[in-house]
């Protein structure tokens, strides 16, 4: 269904001279990308992505003399796909608005299209931890989203791995125990949880480095009392703070629970990822037959997680 552009009528204030100082609402500061602090951003030139699972051969087995050795194999597990899924808005101005308008709101009309597409990503990849403890169906995955590659959340206690896992398996969990809100107490005890990890063959062990603490606005302080602080911020004495700067800390301001916290790998030890199909762009056309001046942003993207390794979170309540 076709779709007006702005008329004069809307507006009519800004058609008259003189009093009107200044129009409000289209300007504000936007914060520095964040998400892209967090996962590992590539572009694609392909009409979708896909990563593959495979587990290794285990440990090697103790051989008498004369014995035949032992064999092993590769396993398979399961494969993930990155649609990518296309944005687009428009805005039109007709005629009569740019002609007779006091104030140039057409200059406003790609800066406001580019702050709107900017935080788009943003919002969409930040529900990866937003709707990351709850379990859903790869068929249902929305806006290009590549989720629940294993039938399980993101952050779950019941990751199955590829050699023997699945429901009556081994599996292993990315979350604590407990549920807990953030403290120094349970920061210690992820970082103690994010060394307790085998990979698929569940017998090798391996070793994670975490970069970073990702908490929402509301833990920015508590957070970085944690971190940063010489002496313990819970102790009375102020005892020595042996965490101190274990993890650097990023404020994620899309994260929309005020309790969820995070701990990341380095981007190297962790998959979650974006792929750029198609960045921000316009278009401008004039409708003859309206005399309606349009212009329209597009961007193609898609987001989500390969493993859960390297990712730890807790959902208090």
């Amino acid at each position: 269904m076709a779709v007006a552009g702005i008329t004069r009528s809307q507006f009519q204030r800004l058609f008259f001279n003189g009093g009107l100082r200044d129009i409000i609402g289209l300007r504000y500061e936007m914060k520095p990308e964040e998400f892209s602090r967090i996962y590992n951003v590539m572009t694609s030139d392909s009409a979708f992505e896909e990563d593959y699972h495979i587990a290794g051969v285990g440990l090697p087995a103790l051989t008498d003399e004369g014995a035949e050795i032992a064999f092993d194999r590769f396993y398979r597990g399961p494969s993930i796909r990155y649609n990518h899924a296309d944005f687009t808005l428009g805005i039109g101005f007709s005629h009569q608005f740019q002609r007779d308008i006091k104030m140039n709101v057409m200059n406003e009309r790609a800066g406001a299209l580019g702050t709107s597409f900017r935080q788009c990503p943003e919002v969409l990849v930040a529900d990866d931890f937003n709707n990351g403890f709850v379990a859903g169906t790869p068929a249902a995955e929305p806006y290009g989203a590549a989720l629940n590659y294993d039938n399980v959340a993101l952050f779950s206690a019941s990751h199955p791995l590829i050699r023997g896992g699945g429901a009556t398996g081994q599996v292993q969990s990315n979350v604590l125990a407990t549920p807990s809100t953030l403290s120094v107490s349970s920061y210690r005890d992820m970082l103690t949880l994010s060394r307790l990890l085998f990979d698929d063959t569940g017998v090798l062990r391996i070793q994670l480095t975490m970069r970073d603490l990702v908490v929402p606005p509301q833990l920015e302080f508590v957070a970085k009392e944690i971190v940063k602080s010489a002496g313990r911020p819970d102790t009375a004495n102020r005892a020595d703070n042996v965490t101190k700067d274990a993890t650097g800390i990023i404020v994620w301001d899309f994260l929309l629970n005020a309790k969820y916290w995070f701990v990341v790998a380095d981007k190297s030890m962790h998959k979650l990822k974006f792929f750029w199909r198609e960045k921000f762009g316009t278009r401008t056309w004039m409708d003859d037959n309206t005399e309606t001046h349009w212009i329209r942003g597009r961007s193609a993207f898609s987001h989500g997680y390969s493993d859960y390794i390297g990712v730890f979170g807790t959902n208090p309540s």
